[in-house]
């Protein structure tokens, strides 16, 4: 590798000796540095990736149901079901209220990129004019935990940017973290972070899933899958969870851990659905999508 090489002749002449070498040496660096030190340093907002999001329209009121006292939930991130989420978002809305401060979104990492197991978002959003920060506080304790402060695995990454552009619409005024996890993650990796968004999530802090559950099934066989999915979901059964037809384990691992140290653990499933039935093609194989709130019960 020519950094490398940089490195070696810098050592032989005792240091590096020229402007011009300097330079090169420096931008050689910026190239192959790990990804964490170089995207933790990137602070220009972000303009959120959702994969297609349908046209927005507010659900009718019938359909909104608030849940007493919900400040978490599970809701789906493809842009098909825009609205489907936006059920979700007015549910949750109706439940938390307006004066919220904080959204943590927890998603997978669909293309396993980045340098961490877990990577957290440093930058902020700028979402049609609607400016999200990225909450300092949050990614401080959470690199301190060990999760990657990285902007690159985040800019085309659909499980956090179309929550990103929902939470724009229903908390304009919140900051955002943003985490995405690899399903490779390790058990001691995942434990690292459950006691800091346990800390994190106040009352006036949200916590957000990004999930979708069953995958190229007919929508019979989804049904039947998502049954036992939402069970051990709303049972918190983690260890269960590996062997369920879901795109998150790991993010749903934190979730539900993070959820049960809360004593957060009344779950609601709003609505359930899939993409053969909202594009009109109920015979074909199709994603399925779980749309959860969850409660202390009071």
């Amino acid at each position: 590798m020519y950094v490398n090489d940089l490195i070696a002749d810098a050592a032989q002449k005792g240091g590096v000796r020229s402007l011009k070498h300097l330079l090169l040496f420096a931008a050689m660096l910026a190239l192959f540095v790990p990804p964490p030190f170089a995207a933790a340093a990137v602070r220009e907002p972000l303009s959120p990736f959702t994969g297609g999001v349908a046209e927005y329209a507010a659900p009718a009121s019938r359909d909104v149901k608030p849940v007493r006292g919900a400040r978490a939930g599970v809701a789906s991130h493809h842009g098909l079901a825009s609205r489907e989420i936006a059920v979700f978002y007015e549910s949750l809305r109706a439940s938390a209220g307006d004066d919220i401060k904080h959204v943590i979104i927890i998603g997978p990492n669909h293309f396993r990129s980045g340098g961490g197991a877990i990577s957290v978002c440093p930058a902020g959003w700028d979402v049609g004019g609607v400016s999200l920060a990225a909450d300092g506080r949050a990614l401080r304790l959470l690199t301190n935990a060990g999760a990657s402060a990285e902007t690159m695995p985040f800019r085309l990454e659909h499980s956090v940017g179309v929550h990103v552009d929902f939470v724009s619409r229903y908390f304009p005024k919140a900051t955002v973290t943003a985490m995405i996890v690899k399903n490779s993650a390790a058990e001691r990796e995942l434990a690292k972070v459950v006691p800091i968004l346990s800390k994190l999530l106040d009352e006036r802090t949200l916590l957000i899933l990004s999930m979708d559950f069953s995958h190229g099934k007919l929508p019979s066989l989804a049904d039947a899958e998502d049954d036992k999915s939402v069970k051990a979901i709303a049972g918190f059964d983690t260890a269960a969870l590996r062997g369920l037809d879901i795109d998150a384990a790991s993010a749903a691992c934190i979730f539900l851990k993070t959820l049960e140290g809360r004593g957060i653990t009344q779950a609601t499933t709003l609505l359930r659905a899939n993409s053969s039935e909202i594009a009109g093609t109920p015979n074909k194989p199709c994603t399925s999508y779980a749309f959860m709130l969850f409660s202390n019960g009071q």
